[in-house]
């Protein structure tokens, strides 16, 4: 499996690519700063089974309409709970032009949610609207698994929102499996939970930030972050060099970041800015967990 993160600055936009070739796309920020970038224009025309909008803030949305309109996407699953009229009473203050776009498609009849990769497992966890009434709390919390490899895409849940979500066995299940961790709210400290990292609960190799240049303290966390990653060490061509260890990568730093998965827990991760880079960690061991489709907490 492969899990592409794109530079799309301080925004979010990943692509999961199965070993059969089928597609899963978490979330449609773009770039409209150089490097531009765009999923509508990067993909355009091809077929994605599934678009899961883990926030609905502009920077995770903005390339909504585009991406429907230029893409095949199968089905787009957004939190269920959230509906045009709860969309729109989140957004007082007003709506951007992804968030426009996704408001309109709320609109709808029929929205197919649901979509199937029988590669991998996606297992969502939400709040419903009410027990929050923020975006950043009613993200989808989103787990990739394939085989005993395991990302998480936690959307912009805030500290509130993980201390809930720690009440569910299964959710604390599946942070004791993952592999990548994607901090939520772009690395800010508001999205910051010590729980999640108590009597190593989760343990990940290291945390990989999508932002940008400085803004809402995105870059105030690394150090945070590193306490609580194993790292990963750069693939040396000379064995006799020392070894560089890593535990907190960004896309503002690091540009686009690639990472090929094996079944048995093994990945390489690249740095796109130097695609000779190539860091990976020992075999990873994981006690067994029951697959799960969708559990929707709450």
């Amino acid at each position: 499996m492969r899990v592409d993160i794109f530079d799309v600055g301080h925004g979010a936009c990943s692509v999961i690519t199965c070993p059969d070739g089928q597609r899963l796309m978490i979330d449609c920020g773009s770039q409209t700063a150089p490097p531009y970038w765009w999923p509508s224009v990067q993909f355009l025309g091809q077929t994605f089974a599934g678009l899961i909008l883990t926030n609905l803030d502009e920077d995770h949305v903005a390339d909504f309409e585009s991406t429907l309109k230029h893409l095949n996407v199968a089905a787009v699953c957004i939190n269920d709970t959230i509906d045009a009229p709860r969309l729109k009473m989140m957004k007082l203050d007003g709506m951007g032009a992804g968030v426009e776009s996704v408001y309109k498609y709320l609109q709808q009849p029929y929205l197919n949610l649901q979509f199937g990769l029988p590669q991998i497992t996606v297992s969502m966890f939400r709040f419903p609207f009410g027990h929050f009434t923020d975006t950043n709390n009613l993200s989808l919390i989103t787990f990739i698994e394939y085989g005993q490899f395991c990302i998480l895409f936690p959307g912009d849940l805030e500290e509130a929102g993980w201390k809930n979500a720690l009440s569910n066995p299964n959710f604390r299940a599946l942070l004791q499996r993952v592999s990548l961790f994607v901090p939520s709210h772009h690395g800010r400290e508001s999205g910051c939970c010590a729980d999640i990292f108590k009597h190593s609960l989760c343990n990940p190799y290291a945390f990989i930030i999508s932002d940008k240049e400085m803004i809402h303290e995105t870059q105030e966390t690394t150090a945070w972050y590193r306490q609580h990653a194993r790292g990963l060490q750069k693939i040396l061509a000379n064995p006799w060099e020392p070894r560089e260890t890593r535990y907190v990568f960004s896309t503002r730093n690091d540009g686009c970041i690639s990472i090929d998965a094996q079944m048995d827990g093994t990945f390489v991760l690249y740095r796109n800015s130097d695609v000779q880079q190539k860091i990976q960690p020992r075999p990873l061991s994981m006690p067994a967990l029951p697959s799960l489709k969708k559990i929707l907490a709450g």
